[in-house]
């Protein structure tokens, strides 16, 4: 008869933490392969306000940044590319190697290239 308590013991004390730790680890890393397979919105669950809900909503803060950070990004790079292509500035970007890469029309018009 000890032996059936412990078994139910055992059982109940692998239910508890599976639901405590494993449940709780297991969201946490389907939303950091979701951010790190590009989803930008991924967030984890915030379930309790216990460890794994601080280092939840951290990695939910962290996700957030991210995705201002890329937002930010290609909006430099929308303008950088409006510049660049309509400025009346002739402008070339070179390599480390002094080849030009890119060359706007204003600069080609300037050296006599259509």
């Amino acid at each position: 008869m000890a032996s059936r308590g412990a078994g139910t013991l055992a059982a109940l004390l692998a239910i508890a933490l599976r639901l405590l730790l494993l449940l709780p680890i297991r969201r946490l890393m389907t939303a950091q392969q979701q951010l790190a397979e590009g989803d930008l919105s991924a967030r984890a669950p915030i379930a309790s306000s216990d460890e794994f809900g601080q280092l939840a909503a951290s990695f939910n803060h962290m996700a957030a940044a991210l995705g201002e950070a890329r937002r930010r990004l290609h909006q430099s790079e929308a303008l950088f590319r409006t510049q660049f292509e309509l400025g009346n500035i002739g402008t070339a970007i070179t390599s480390p190697e002094h080849r030009w890469l890119r060359a706007n029309r204003r600069l080609c018009e300037m050296l006599g290239y259509s």
